[in-house]
């Protein structure tokens, strides 16, 4: 599932909503003004009315501010027009036109020195390399921006900028670094009081922990930023902060809540011509539908969101459009079409670095070659998304995230306790003498009280953070002590196998030989014990062939003698050569030399998945690769069987036996075992020791 949000930039660019009545009224003082400084003004804050609802006519406000700054020689009105003349046709999808104009704009600042208006140039030239998805450049001009910022104390500049960067990170998935930024600007609006930048910062952390799977913190930031953003009414952010939270009940089932919260982020969308309010709003409606069935609806959200995105030159949302259209088609077996768009989606996504579309597509496009019996391309693709998968969420960027927001959590408990400190010592200060005795005395009886709070919970907190620790050692012991039991349990069962199998091969195996040797001795006196002795002869031959079979089955020889990859083989063939399905067996490097134990685990994993295929899948066909790498044995397993509903499988203790004696055994050898499957599109298992 692609799971689209919202994500609100905040850059000072002079840029904002405003009403009829305000732009009217500019128009009116405009006729009136008679100084070419007050009208360059005047045309520039025109400008800023128009620029997100009618970037034409913005345009025509800027360059007409523009040329009578140039014919009055006004240094700082060039600087401001030209920046707004820029902008403007970056709206208008102009971006080298627009890169011309903010470089010229800085040229002009370092004429004057303006660092502010040039901080803002940067931000600009940064959002053009953002839309071209040249992600290190965007951040390269972003950090410029901000380092003027910084050198003007411009605290609300530094904060956007902070919350830019974190989103050029987020949209590259490295979640860890996205929240750094977040909280820093978190940080400085909570201490200028800037409720806009906090409510924005709030809105952003919540997608971290959105994209991570963790609803119910993710809810608790989104509802914090919704407070901030609908006191202060700022309409942009509370539709995108609707949105998000609309995910968050989609993602938990609670359809009729998503799509009340999807509505209102909608209705104000549209009320103030916010494009990516709407383009948000038509994705998310569209993905209930598509959740619920309903694929023409789906498809009629779906193509709103292309045609607004079309329309405003917005290449990621084409893609992310693109995907979902793809998807819709996939569903209703218009595979041709599916692809196309997957395809299209694809390119662009590669074009941008928008890692979670690209994950997204490939894993579509597998499962249309899947469907469409292309196994080797649908490896292919799998591998693929895999392998980017595997790149996004790693144990150590979620450990990361965790330790950035309790070092957050201990910054903001102190900033409120040096408040309580200050506010105290400011009141003090307005007493008589009596009266600072007396509050002297009581602040300080407070300050002990305090510390001593302070220092009983902090004791407390270290013990059971130590607690935690001893318990966490504990379980990791515990879970060791698991895995060795489970490696000596499925050690024990293979030896006792391999003595069970010798036995049999050369023990009952030489008996029924000499059996048969004996009876072929006994003289026959009539056709009657002839038959008999035919027949007699026909079984001896059966058990001694189904003893070999079984003695092999348990141990086979192949593996003993040769190892993994040529037993497999040997298998896969055998299978093969039955006629029923075909197996396509491939390993690289062909001569891998694995631990015994390992490939004995991974040859009866491997031969209970084909038994399981046979037995229950219908299936016609099964790609199996198996790749070692460095230290690493992975195995790919995949048929084009009926599929299976996994979770229900799993939660059935009968059912999901043959399952988790695979989990089971793949525990055994410190592996890892991820199974897919679903109603009508086989089953896809990843394994690595």
């Amino acid at each position: 599932m692609f799971r689209h949000s919202f994500i609100v930039i905040f850059l000072s660019l002079s840029a904002s909503l405003m009403g009829q009545h305000r732009v009217d009224s500019l128009k009116a003082l405009l006729t009136q003004a008679d100084q070419d400084t007050t009208k360059v003004n005047l045309l520039n804050e025109l400008f800023s009315a128009q620029v997100h609802s009618n970037p034409e006519i913005a345009a025509s406000y800027a360059s007409e501010a523009y040329n009578l700054s140039l014919a009055g020689d006004l240094r700082f009105g060039m600087a401001r027009s030209l920046n707004n003349v820029g902008y403007a046709n970056y709206c208008l999808g102009k971006q080298g036109l627009a890169l011309e104009n903010f470089l010229n704009t800085i040229e002009i600042c370092n004429e004057i020195g303006n660092r502010k208006i040039a901080s803002i140039a940067l931000a600009n030239i940064a959002l053009v390399f953002n839309s071209k998805g040249n992600s290190s450049k965007t951040i390269e001009y972003f950090e410029q921006s901000l380092v003027l910022a910084r050198e003007i104390g411009d605290t609300a500049r530094i904060s956007s900028l902070l919350n830019n960067i974190g989103v050029v990170y987020f949209n590259q998935s490295a979640l860890s670094k996205a929240l750094s930024y977040y909280l820093q600007a978190l940080s400085i609006d909570q201490l200028m009081n800037n409720l806009k930048g906090q409510a924005y910062a709030l809105s952003n952390i919540g997608l971290i922990y959105d994209e991570m799977g963790n609803y119910s913190q993710s809810l608790k930031y989104y509802n914090e930023s919704l407070e901030i953003l609908q006191k202060i009414g700022d309409k942009i952010g509370i539709a995108g902060t609707l949105n998000n939270i609309g995910i968050v009940y989609k993602n938990g089932k609670d359809y009729g809540r998503a799509l009340d919260n999807y509505a209102r982020a909608l209705k104000i969308a549209e009320e103030i011509d916010y494009y990516d309010g709407k383009s948000s709003s038509y994705t998310n409606i569209g993905e209930l539908y598509k959740l619920n069935n309903v694929p023409e609806k789906a498809l009629e959200f779906f193509m709103k969101t292309d045609s607004i995105a079309q329309e405003a030159k917005d290449k990621p949302g084409i893609a992310l459009a693109w995907s979902n259209i793809g998807n819709v088609y996939k569903e209703k077996h218009n595979f041709s079409k599916a692809l196309a768009y997957f395809r299209n989606s694809l390119r662009i996504s590669k074009e941008f670095g928008l890692k979670d579309l690209i994950m997204d597509n490939y894993r579509r496009i597998a499962e249309v070659y899947s469907l469409t019996g292309s196994f080797e391309k649908a490896l292919q693709y799998q591998l693929m998304y895999s392998d980017i998968r595997d790149s996004i969420y790693t144990a150590e960027s979620i450990m990361q995230i965790a330790d950035m927001q309790a070092k957050y959590d201990l910054e903001t408990k102190e900033k409120e306790i040096q408040l309580l400190i200050s506010d105290n010592k400011l009141k003090i200060l307005e007493l008589d003498n009596k009266q600072i005795m007396l509050y002297a005395v009581g602040s300080g009886l407070v300050l002990i009280m305090l510390i001593s709070v302070i220092g009983f919970y902090a004791y407390r907190n270290r013990q059971r953070a130590r607690q935690l620790l001893i318990r966490e050692k504990a379980n990791e012991a515990i879970r060791e002590t698991e895995k060795m039991m489970l490696s000596r349990i499925v050690e024990a069962e293979e030896n006792e196998k391999t003595r069970f199998a010798k036995d049999l091969h050369d023990g009952l195996g030489p008996l029924l030989s000499a059996v048969k040797l004996y009876f072929n001795e006994l003289p026959a006196t009539n056709p009657r014990e002839e038959e008999i002795r035919k027949r007699t002869n026909e079984l001896l031959n059966e058990a001694v062939t189904s003893t070999r079979t079984i003695a092999n089955n348990l141990m086979p020889t192949t593996i003993r003698k040769y190892g993994l990859v040529k037993a497999l083989d040997a298998f896969c063939e055998k299978v093969s050569f039955s006629g029923s399905i075909q197996v396509d067996f491939k390993a690289d490097p062909a001569d891998m030399a694995a631990d015994k134990t390992i490939e004995i685990v991974l040859f009866r994993v491997v031969t209970e998945l084909i038994n399981n295929t046979i037995k229950h899948s219908g299936a016609k066909n099964v790609i199996i690769r198996l790749r070692k790498d460095n230290q690493t044995v992975r195995v790919v397993y995949q048929d084009d069987g009926q599929g299976f509903d996994y979770e229900k499988i799993m939660s059935s203790t009968d059912k999901g036996l043959g399952l988790n004696n695979i989990l089971t055994r793949i525990n055994s050898v410190n592996g890892t075992c991820n199974i897919g499957s679903s109603p009508g599109n086989g089953i896809h298992v990843t394994i690595e020791v």
